[in-house]
């Protein structure tokens, strides 16, 4: 599938349109076939993810619409394995060098590694 279902679309609402042309345009490279599980946050499920310890900021670029988190999928079924998540970083670094914007990709952390996310600097 190199097309997101309508259910990603309607998270890709309010995310910044670059970060969105780099999804898409990820999507059509990458050898993992992806959809958008979170786009833009609310302050209460911000909070909420925080006092879970799933988060470790309140200033997230979620809030801002400057980040996405994707789920890899693999012959129909999601998939939570480390790899897939860094096949389909390197679909989005090959976008965003193409579109010349910079693609931070959470895998590459050191506190709180977290390979579905993918944020835009800018």
């Amino acid at each position: 599938m190199t097309e997101f279902t309508s259910n990603s679309f309607n998270k890709l609402r309010g995310v910044h349109p670059l970060l969105v042309k780099c999804a898409q345009l990820a999507l059509e490279r990458s050898t993992i076939d992806f959809q958008i599980s979170e786009g833009v946050r609310s302050l209460e499920r911000q909070k909420a993810l925080y006092e879970a310890k799933k988060s470790h900021t309140m200033a997230s670029y979620h809030l801002e619409g400057k980040a996405i988190d994707v789920f890899a999928m693999i012959g129909g079924k999601v998939s939570w394995s480390f790899n897939d998540y860094a096949e389909i970083n390197k679909a989005f670094q090959s976008a965003a060098e193409e579109l010349g914007i910079k693609i931070t990709w959470g895998g590459s952390w050191h506190t709180l590694v977290d390979g579905v996310h993918f944020q835009i600097e800018v």
